[in-house]
């Protein structure tokens, strides 16, 4: 019996990428699929693009509804979903004609809750790599050894990319109204899976443009990641105690990531706050063997406060900027 594949799409507002992402969705070489989109109170003509399509494939079901946000347009899919899997692929992407069938061969022959694939990021107007099948590398992980590679932050945190089995993803859902969304539940969701595997073929393609969430200008609302990764830290405590530097080391992290875009907006008070999450997490970022010298220059220099911070992101800056004098020219 070929496994019904569940696929949800939601949409806001992206009409001049909508049909891209849907149309390698019903080309995909997998047919057995049931394909959801979320019009998530579309303003733009959104909307009467699902419904053409829907009128055409009868595997396409349409949910309008008002707008909440990506999380509840998530669950709003998640919840009708039948599918023994279940992808999601946000609306501005696309992704291979293979992606489904290859993850579903990972998933047949390792017996995987949850398949990783690779990815992408192509600016607008830029075309998808060829994929080179002669290079897959392919990682199998156990429970723990997926949570240890969440915590570490390898490319594993978002929902984007991979293929669930149905009853995690039901499970737990994406919490609503908050940024960063995946960060909220996916270490949950890997917590229940037995197998995890991970190819590193790059098949979805993530479309990097000027109005997305990761290219926004820091506000408070940012903060919100610094609490996703406490969730994640008392979780681990909880359940998994043997991973606990390794989710100390993540509430370091963050603050290292958010710490440049607060600096860049000159808001002291905002990181003397997130200072003082790092000051509790410090070693965990410091003396850890798995953490990149450029991550411990970063913690070391905010943590000696706010006027050596500065110096080191612009000179990040500059370095970043001769890198790339010399790379391109």
């Amino acid at each position: 019996m070929i496994d019904l594949v569940s696929i949800v799409v939601p949409v806001y507002n992206v009409k001049p990428y909508l049909y891209q992402c849907i149309n390698s969705i019903i080309k995909q070489d997998y047919t057995n699929l049931e394909i959801i989109i979320v019009d998530d109170g579309s303003t733009d003509g959104c909307a009467a693009i699902c419904d053409e399509y829907a009128a055409k494939d009868d595997r396409i079901q349409v949910v309008h509804k008002t707008n909440g946000g990506l999380s509840s347009a998530r669950n709003a899919g998640t919840k009708i979903a039948k599918g023994k899997y279940i992808a999601f692929i946000d609306s501005d992407d696309w992704v291979s004609e293979d992606y489904i069938s290859h993850q579903i061969r990972l998933a047949n022959q390792y017996k995987a809750d949850i398949i990783v694939m690779g990815h992408c990021s192509i600016w607008e107007g830029g075309e998808a790599p060829k994929i080179d099948y002669s290079n897959e590398k392919i990682s199998e992980y156990s429970k723990i050894e997926a949570l240890e590679a969440i915590l570490y932050g390898f490319k594993m945190q978002v929902s984007a990319c991979k293929m669930f089995k149905t009853e995690l993803i039901k499970r737990y859902p994406f919490p609503v109204g908050a940024l960063y969304e995946d960060l909220g539940m996916m270490y949950k969701v890997f917590g229940d899976a037995e197998i995890v595997v991970q190819s590193n073929l790059p098949m979805y393609y993530y479309r990097r443009r000027n109005g997305s969430i990761i290219n926004e200008k820091f506000d408070s609302r940012h903060l919100v990641i610094i609490d996703h990764a406490q969730k994640q830290y008392d979780y681990i405590k909880d359940n998994y105690p043997q991973l606990l530097k390794a989710a100390s080391y993540r509430c370091a992290y963050v603050v290292t990531e958010l710490s440049p875009k607060v600096l860049n907006v000159n808001d002291k008070a905002t990181f003397m706050k997130i200072r003082k999450v790092l000051i509790q997490h410090k070693k965990d970022i410091l003396f850890n063997h798995k953490v990149q010298s450029k991550c411990k220059i970063r913690a070391f220099a905010i943590l000696c406060g706010y006027t050596p911070a500065k110096i080191e992101t612009k000179t990040e800056k500059i370095i970043k900027r001769i890198e790339n004098k010399n790379t391109f020219g």
